[in-house]
């Protein structure tokens, strides 16, 4: 069976059945430039849903951002990091901060 590319409102209706707002212009868009061939593969797609349901997967992922923080005693060492939002220190320095 041949692939047939959606049409915009499609995929924007599809989506929205899916609890996923995403635009179905973009959508087209993005795949046309590339023959609908998704990224990693060989050949071209051959369900355009599960491409939509990957696209929610990946918007869900949430962005993170690790930061290292020097300690403030003046040893130079790594005192602790942030990962999103949560902030993880080493046992060295969390014993430091209790006493």
């Amino acid at each position: 069976m041949k692939f047939k590319p959606p049409t915009p409102e499609e995929v924007t209706e599809y989506a929205k059945s899916i609890n996923f707002a995403l635009d179905g212009v973009q959508f087209i868009a993005y795949y046309e430039t590339r023959s609908w061939i998704p990224s990693g593969a060989r050949k071209q797609m051959s369900s355009w849903k599960a491409a939509v349901k990957t696209w929610k997967c990946r918007a869900k992922k949430p962005v993170s951002i690790k930061k290292t923080v020097l300690c403030l005693c003046g040893c130079g060492k790594e005192a602790h990091f942030t990962y999103m939002d949560k902030h993880y220190y080493s046992s060295e320095h969390r014993n430091r901060m209790k006493g």
